[in-house]
């Protein structure tokens, strides 16, 4: 058994790529200062740069 679902779809698929401390560092303080998660912080990162690209 595992985390509980947050809300929406369960996420399943993974992603790995690498960051150099300073980009790891700038994900950590802004998650944080947003109260969010890295990963929804990157998610959200994402879409929102995908709709400035429509």
């Amino acid at each position: 058994m595992g985390r509980p679902i947050k809300a929406g779809e369960k996420r399943e698929k993974r992603i790995e790529f690498r960051l150099t401390q300073k980009e790891l560092d700038m994900i950590n303080k802004t998650a944080e200062k947003a109260d969010m998660t890295r990963v929804d912080l990157v998610v959200k990162a994402v879409e929102e740069f995908a709709d400035r690209l429509r």
